[in-house]
């Protein structure tokens, strides 16, 4: 058996899926208020849930049959610091909030089909290291590839090297995200002059960003088609 949760946001589209405990008793289970992630493999899950109204209903399947355990029960995400934000500072938070949401989920389509173009690209290297009739210099410019794949995750994710080695690195868009979400969020005056540069940056860098996937992705199709020939 297999009990989970289903949390929707006020136009009924799923936010998250949680999974829940099967044993008999009362239990609790948690939700860090993010979107589920969609592929971008980011730290914490998918873009952070944005104040408003949402529901939760609770599902079991046993033997691929789902029935209802608990009925869509309503309840609202607010943050701590309304209660000391004016009410022109909350629309402003959640006029910002809104658009940080929207930029945080093209950046997680730009993300899956990064992560698509990188498993077709895995593929092909498969292929070729298994053909022993295979040109060596196919093998290179695939790996070549591969490396730029590698350049674009880390405009997304940052450097992990560095990090490591606890040097100095840039954010990458996702870090951007968290940091200008959360913050905006977070304050009582409303989103700052920082908070909407970060937004400009994510907005500019996603669109060199997907300019370099659909490069990558023209070219490994096209090797595709001359490795099959």
């Amino acid at each position: 058996p297999r009990v989970f949760l289903t949390i929707k946001d006020a136009s009924g589209t799923p936010v998250q899926r949680l999974t829940g405990p099967t044993s008999k008793g009362l239990h609790r289970t948690q939700w860090n208020f993010r979107h589920g992630s969609a592929g971008g493999g980011r730290r914490g899950g998918g873009p952070m849930a944005i104040p408003g109204k949402y529901t939760v209903e609770v599902h079991q399947q046993v033997d691929g049959k789902v029935t209802e355990l608990i009925a869509a029960t309503p309840f609202e995400i607010e943050p701590i610091t309304f209660g000391d934000t004016t009410e022109i500072n909350r629309k402003a938070i959640l006029e910002f909030a809104k658009k940080a949401l929207k930029l945080s989920k093209k950046v997680s389509k730009s993300q899956e089909k990064l992560a698509e173009a990188e498993s077709d690209l895995t593929k092909l290297l498969s292929t070729v290291q298994s053909d022993p009739t295979a040109d060596p210099s196919q093998h290179a410019e695939l790996l070549k590839l591969q490396l730029v794949i590698l350049d674009i995750k880390e405009i997304f994710n940052g450097d992990p090297t560095k990090t490591r080695r606890n040097e100095s690195a840039m954010p990458g868009l996702n870090s951007r995200l968290r940091t200008m979400m959360s913050g905006a969020m977070g304050s009582t005056e409303g989103p700052t002059e920082t908070h909407r540069s970060q937004y400009s940056i994510v907005e500019v860098e996603l669109k060199k960003a997907d300019k370099e996937i659909s490069l990558i992705t023209a070219k490994i199709a096209a090797k595709s088609k001359a490795i099959d020939k």
